[in-house]
């Protein structure tokens, strides 16, 4: 299907999983299937997804941490350049804030809900 290291668009990727081409976690059919990412937003992407306020948001993000089935994932290369870096699986969603702040201090957001921690399959 995606070929690691190849860059796509978001049309592309949403011709292939569906979902929104505009939400970082694009669900369909009640599952997350992909992540669109930036190192902005996410220094420690692919490995560490931060999930910020907002209904959609926070709802995709609990759903991807319930979800056992691996999602690929797509980090931000260029304007219309999100190369593939593989399939993830959720281990974690963590939402107490003594266990999310490591992983939040490197991203300086403030906006921060939630921390999803993938596994490559």
């Amino acid at each position: 299907m995606f070929k690691e290291g190849t860059k796509y668009t978001r049309a592309e990727i949403n011709a292939v999983l569906g979902g929104s081409v505009q939400s970082y976690l694009p669900t369909k059919g009640g599952e997350v299937v992909a992540a669109c990412l930036t190192d902005k937003y996410n220094p420690n992407a692919p490995k560490v997804i931060l999930v910020g306020q907002g209904p959609i948001i926070e709802s995709a993000g609990k759903m991807l941490g319930q979800q056992l089935s691996p999602i690929p994932i797509f980090m931000k290369r260029a304007v219309n350049a999100w190369e593939y870096v593989g399939r993830y699986k959720a281990l974690r969603y963590l939402t107490i804030p003594r266990e999310m702040e490591p992983y939040i201090r490197a991203s300086g957001r403030s906006d921060v809900v939630g921390v999803l921690l993938m596994e490559q399959v």
